[in-house]
């Protein structure tokens, strides 16, 4: 016989996921505590529709609301970062906090109000911290950071599909990035 439960949820909220006939749902429609039931469904990765496929929406709304994280310091440890990548222009970012007192470790000028923080931690925990820049050798690092608050970004595709605005989820929010993880 085949497993039909497939996940008890205890922590946030109470409920369970199983492989249920219509009929079964039916009956349980009719349980008391019952509150919804909802068909499993697969949904395509679209990397520049993510903001908007959870109803947010440039100029309107909570996103306007919340004035796209300006003001935030969002902190990423991850495999580095590729400062260069148009995710991290600083364009319409305010500047940092007075209070922020980190700084980036990179050769040249990569920092600017979008990437206030950086650093390599790698080997830290060895009394040898490197002291090359936090560049990201895998992407793993970048990617998590642009989609945490990476700044708009016009007519970004993968491979030419999902043509859009790409964005982060506070694009106007500051990163501060550490590299802990790779090589």
């Amino acid at each position: 016989m085949k497993q039909r439960m497939v996940h008890a949820y205890r922590h946030i909220a109470m409920g369970f996921a199983a492989k249920l006939t219509p009929e079964e749902v039916k009956a349980m429609e009719n349980k008391e505590g019952f509150v919804s039931a909802h068909l499993q469904r697969t949904l395509p990765l679209h990397t520049t529709h993510s903001p908007e496929f959870l109803g947010l929406h440039h100029g309107l709304g909570l996103w306007e609301q919340t004035n796209y994280g300006e003001g935030v310091i969002i902190g990423v440890s991850d495999t580095g970062i590729g400062p260069d990548h148009p995710s991290f222009s600083d364009e319409g970012v305010s500047p940092p906090p007075a209070k922020w007192k980190g700084k980036c470790v990179f050769n040249g000028t990569v920092s600017n109000n979008k990437l206030i923080g950086a650093k390599n931690f790698i080997d830290a925990g060895k009394g040898k911290a490197r002291r090359s820049a936090p560049f990201d050798q895998d992407g793993h690092g970048t990617h998590t950071s642009s989609t945490a608050a990476g700044n708009f970004v016009e007519g970004a595709s993968l491979f030419g599909q999902a043509n859009g605005t790409a964005s982060g989820m506070a694009p106007y929010a500051h990163l501060a990035i550490y590299k802990v993880c790779g090589a």
